[in-house]
């Protein structure tokens, strides 16, 4: 039997083989180089090939390859530093590898004696990252036409992460790191407290079931978002991550629901295959794991395994298929490799890969079994979802009448999917190379695909390109070609991919309806949810004063003035919520402008437009200027009419006031007078005769006083606008308290003024003075006898006009009985000696020959306040 450590030698040269990686070592004591076999097997050498110093590392490639090598040699050997790069060689038989080659170094004394390292070869690996990437690439192409992403939550860190075309659908920028309140902040407030409870419920139940709901972009365009996806929980049933695909329906069909894992696929292939070795001592059947082994079957590290606790985790299916190569291993052979499954005890089922070598003892008899396990569950996993995902674009390709191409530019062949073949109509399976799809290319479309491919090697970009191609039966038909440009590490364009669509019908219909909007006597557009251009006619660039390729791609909001936005925002929301809603919200005119200049008034109407890609609106705009014009003119004669009506309504008011003012004042004098004159008359007595002549000079006084006051009152009201002159108000009471001089002194009455908002007016002067005195003369004749006179005049500006505003705490006034005679002619309501019932009604008469009015407010025994509208607007 052999030493322990032979076997475990003999284990690992056997698990290196297999793994194919290489082990060398040079000894610069003796200068000699060493490897084992695996060595020369990867690289395709002789089995009795002897490396030496000159020949060990010439099938590196010349260039890059070799030159990184050599330096990282060198640096290993002179500073001890070690390197672990992925390399490529040229095999002896001539053919091409990747490598992955690692080096140490042995120091004595500050000098390298020895260096060492593995040669692994990783040709498989590569192979499979660059399927892999291809994949990514088509099923990113796949994510733009059906415009969806997806999506995974990790419920532990809150952290959200998305798919490119995902950022590109909320308008957010890739480079942000969004969660779950990011996400949130993102959806339509009406629509938020839904998407929450549903959050709540999908961690509760486990389950996710498919819903939808609205999102705001920045812009304030709304989409609708239709959401799937999956529920994962770790051993314990603890939910950790929610994760699926997420599709703007907004606009097109859903066409796409099953791509919620496919993050978490892909994040699975990328990860190396876990191998661990084991020994199976038949003798005693007990079972040797390494560490990765324990872990791979949900073990403690270091539990004693015996062959039926393995034998106990093999799947119940799958034991028949164990015991079967067990007994091929007993009957003499020796090799086995093949993929089993184990059922763990939490009822997770894994598939291994198990690579098995029987050893026998002197006798031929199976002492050991040892061998690799590989986990190789992803990769089946892995498998099975790429099998499903082509059979998903297949049909994707079948539905949407959409080819899948790809353009190996280095060796000028080009793959075709079978949709691209019968799109072009050509026989399947036939050898594609550029030549042949550019011979269908139409003749006056050939230069500008020309131009669009040059531009896409130089700018390793791929444009999307519609053009026409023609068939060999002649018919012709318009295709839209969508692609990506892949490069090596020098930049180089080595491969182009993408998709190319028949969109023969759509353009057919495009046409006609672009006639349609042509024959239109208004002009039109079309604009998307966004309110972005899509469509114009020949009477828009009339409209509008641009040309309708400018026009194309704007706003419609960088058509119409600033003031209208709004009020378009909140209308075009609610047509979209409701297109049968057709009032239009705007409570002034509409208007668009003119070479981004002039505005011009028009009339505007809406209607939508289904389309496969979602609504769209046509907008019709016509030109109403003469129209307002005319409208404009009728508008002014009726101003000017109602201002000629509200003059003669007032002056008939004024005569109708006027006439009864005489009537009533006047009577009453003159009535005196002509029963004075006959009592004169019959009196015979002399000092009879000298008291009527008297009572004759009273009311000949009273009579003089009336008539005199209503001369000022028509006056005031034939005069009142003119002689306006800039008056400082401060000024206009300082002369009024020196005519009030001695009647403040003696009332120990005290003037606050406060014309801080408003310093100066422009008014009639004689007006204001004697508005100044009345109210001032008034505040002091009607004070009360009980506390100091106390008068506060102030000025003020109230919805840009101007107000004077004069309040005292005098006697006050009973509104309820005399408020509607407070500013009539001898109207008086306080037994004072000097009332005459005449300052008020000249003061109203003054205010209103000026154009403005005063109003009371006052009660008995607190006080009285006048305010007054001067009809006069301040200059700012």
């Amino acid at each position: 039997m052999k030493a322990p450590l032979i076997q475990v030698d003999d284990i690992l040269q056997k698990i290196n083989h297999h793994a194919k990686i290489g082990i060398w070592q040079f000894d610069y004591e003796e200068d000699s180089l060493i490897w084992n076999s695996v060595i020369n097997d990867i690289a395709e050498l002789p089995p009795d090939f002897i490396p030496s110093k000159s020949n060990g590392f010439s099938f590196y490639k010349e260039g890059k390859n070799r030159a990184l090598f050599e330096k990282a040699y060198s640096n290993l050997k002179e500073k001890g530093e070690p390197f672990d790069i992925d390399l490529e060689i040229l095999t002896a038989k001539g053919n091409t590898k990747h490598v992955r080659t690692t080096g140490q170094a042995d120091f004595e004394n500050g000098v390298c004696v020895r260096s060492y390292g593995i040669f692994e070869d990783i040709t498989l690996r590569k192979e499979n990252e660059l399927r892999l990437t291809t994949t990514v690439e088509q099923l990113n192409l796949a994510e733009k036409v059906s415009n969806s992403g997806y999506w995974s939550w990790n419920t532990l860190t809150n952290q959200v992460v998305w798919s490119k075309q995902l950022y590109h659908i909320f308008q957010i920028p890739t480079a942000e790191v969004m969660d779950y309140d990011k996400v949130l902040a993102r959806i339509h407030p009406d629509d938020r407290s839904k998407v929450v409870q549903i959050s709540e419920d999908v961690l509760k139940n486990k389950r996710f079931q498919k819903y939808s709901y609205r999102i705001v972009l920045d812009d304030g365009t709304e989409r609708t978002i239709e959401l799937s996806g999956k529920v994962i929980t770790d051993s314990f049933n603890e939910v950790i991550e929610v994760a699926g695909a997420a599709q703007d329906i907004t606009e097109q069909k859903a066409i796409e629901n099953d791509l919620t894992r496919k993050n978490e696929f892909l994040s699975f292939s990328e990860k190396l295959a876990r191998i661990g070795y084991w020994q199976w001592n038949t003798i005693t059947n007990e079972i040797f794991f390494s560490d990765i082994l324990y872990d791979t079957f949900g073990l403690e590290p270091g539990t004693k395994i015996m062959f039926d606790d393995f034998v106990a985790l093999v799947h119940p299916e799958d034991r028949q298929l164990i015991s079967d190569n067990i007994q091929l291993a007993f009957n003499g052979k020796k090799y086995h490799e093949f993929p089993y499954r184990i059922l763990l005890k939490d009822g997770t089922i894994k598939t291994l890969q198990l690579l098995a070598v029987a050893i026998g003892n002197k006798n031929g008899a199976v002492k050991e079994i040892s061998g690799t396990l590989q986990d190789i569950t992803l990769q089946k996993k892995t498998e099975t979802e790429l099998i499903r995902k082509n059979e998903y674009l297949t049909f994707v390709e079948n539905l949407s009448k959409i080819g899948y191409w790809q353009w190996d530019v280095g060796n000028n062949n080009i793959e075709w999917s079978d949709m691209m073949y019968t799109i072009f109509e050509h026989e399947p399976g036939t050898k594609i190379v550029f030549d042949t799809y550019f011979n269908y290319i139409h003749p006056e479309d050939q230069q500008f695909v020309s131009e669009q491919i040059t531009l896409a090697f130089q700018g390793k970009k791929y444009h999307d390109i519609l053009h026409r191609i023609v068939l060999k039966n002649g018919s012709v038909k318009t295709i839209q070609l969508l692609a990506v440009a892949i490069t090596n590490p020098e930049g180089e364009v080595i491969e182009i991919s993408g998709t190319l669509q028949d969109v023969t019908m759509q353009r057919m219909e495009e046409i006609k309806f672009k006639n349609l909007l042509e024959s239109a006597p208004d002009a039109m557009i079309i604009v998307d949810k966004k309110g972005i251009i899509q469509i114009t006619n020949k009477q828009s660039e009339t409209l509008f004063g641009m040309a309708a390729k400018d026009l194309v791609g704007l706003s419609v909001a960088q058509l119409t003035p600033q003031r209208q936005h709004n009020a378009m925002y909140n209308y075009a929301k609610t047509f979209f919520e409701d297109f049968k809603h057709q009032k239009l919200g705007f409570k002034q005119d509409f208007y668009v402008m003119h070479n981004g200049r002039n505005e011009v008034p028009a009339q505007l109407s809406l209607s939508p437009l289904f389309t496969e890609d979602g609504p769209l609106v046509i907008i019709a705009l016509r030109d109403i200027t003469e129209l307002k014009k005319a409208e404009k003119q009728l508008l002014k004669a009726n101003k000017d009419l109602q201002e000629y009506s509200n003059k003669l309504a007032k002056r008939n008011n004024q005569l109708a006031e006027f006439n009864h003012i005489t009537s009533h004042n006047l009577r009453s004098p003159v009535s005196n007078l002509n029963m004075l004159l006959e009592l004169h008359k019959e009196e015979t007595d002399e000092l009879g005769k000298a008291e009527l002549f008297e009572k004759f000079e009273m009311v000949i006084d009273h009579l003089t006083l009336t008539l005199n006051t209503l001369v000022e009152s028509i006056k005031a009201k034939s005069e009142g606008n003119k002689n306006v002159e800039k008056i400082t108000l401060a000024k206009t009471v300082k002369n009024t308290k020196e005519i009030l001089a001695a009647e403040i002194i003696n009332s120990n009455a005290t003037i606050q003024v406060d014309f801080s908002n408003l310093p100066c007016v422009e008014y009639n002067k004689i007006y204001l003075d004697s508005i100044f005195l009345n109210l001032i003369g008034n505040a002091i004749k009607y004070r009360s006898k009980h506390r100091p006179l106390i008068l506060k005049i102030t000025s003020e500006i109230k919805q840009g006009r101007a107000f004077l505003s004069f309040e005292d705490n005098g006697l006050g006034i009973d509104l309820k009985m005399h408020g509607h005679k407070v500013f009539g002619l001898n109207k008086v309501f306080h037994r004072h000696p000097e009332a005459k019932g005449v300052g008020l009604f000249l003061t109203k008469s003054q205010v209103e020959a000026m154009g403005g009015y005063i109003t009371i407010d006052s009660e008995i025994d607190k006080g009285t306040k006048f305010e007054i509208d001067l009809n006069y607007v301040p200059r700012t």
